[in-house]
């Protein structure tokens, strides 16, 4: 509630009849409750009501659909984010995993405009997403992740990203924000990938191995690491101590297969 009130109100005219920071905490915790429209987060507004009121003075009740529909369409969306982050910062001491990853809007395409690409920032521990940074157009993630993570605070976490992340510009930038790296090496890294499969052949490695059931089947993976000191460039990836490899087996259904 206190970073919210930090948001400009945007409407205009003397009387108001709903406080914007009710409207944001509203529908804020609605979400995080799952509500997917203004109107499933009235809903459950109204069936809340009695807990809001115990930190909401909500003196007129609670707004309808279409006041909070016509708040957020107002809302300037960086300043709702900039208090949102704000927040997020406050719950560092939480987590200590940041997935970064990038996702097509679905429904965002419209005749010859492409879908709108967002990279966000995931703690997983929490399930909470804590920033997203849209992708330029004619761009990629590249260029996005980068200022997704200048725009956070990162420090002393693991951040992890897929191979489209592998790059020695976003390990540099994660270096410099004090956190570490966990990143996905495929064939966009040849040299690199060359690197990793040269250590885990000449260096005795170590082995972990788990099994998880589901769905029918039982999937057994290998987690084989060595140190990467000699082999990996340390200058272009900068604080690289580990190399590893995922080996992952599903047992069931048809047979066996196995995925390196």
């Amino acid at each position: 509630m206190e970073h919210l009130a930090d948001v400009p109100e945007p409407r205009t005219g003397r009387y108001i009849v709903h406080p914007l920071p009710e409207i944001l905490v509203i529908a804020v915790c609605a979400i995080f409750a799952g509500a997917e429209s203004f109107v499933e987060a009235v809903e459950w507004a109204e069936a809340k009501e009695a807990w809001l009121r115990r930190f909401l003075p909500l003196k007129n009740g609670i707004p309808s659909h279409d006041t909070v529909n016509r708040v957020f369409r107002l809302l300037d969306p960086a300043q709702f984010e900039e208090a949102f982050r704000a927040w997020t910062q406050g719950l560092l001491g939480s987590f200590q995993q940041v997935a970064i990853d990038g996702k097509c809007l679905r429904g965002s395409a419209r005749g010859t405009h492409s879908p709108v690409h967002m990279v966000s920032a995931f703690a997983t521990e929490l399930g909470l997403a804590l920033g997203q940074e849209k992708v330029a157009d004619k761009s990629n993630e590249i260029t996005a992740i980068p200022a997704l993570l200048a725009a956070l605070d990162v420090k002393g976490c693991l951040v992890s990203l897929d191979a489209m992340g592998c790059q020695k510009e976003v390990a540099r930038t994660i270096v410099e924000r004090e956190a570490d790296y966990l990143l996905a090496v495929k064939d966009n890294q040849p040299k690199l990938r060359q690197a990793v499969q040269s250590v885990l052949m000449e260096r005795p490695a170590e082995r972990v191995a788990s099994a998880q059931k589901g769905h029918g089947r039982t999937v057994v993976q290998q987690v084989v690491t060595a140190p990467a000191e000699g082999f990996v460039d340390a200058v272009a990836w900068p604080g690289c101590k580990t190399v590893g490899r995922v080996d992952s087996m599903r047992l069931g259904g048809h047979g066996p297969f196995h995925y390196p």
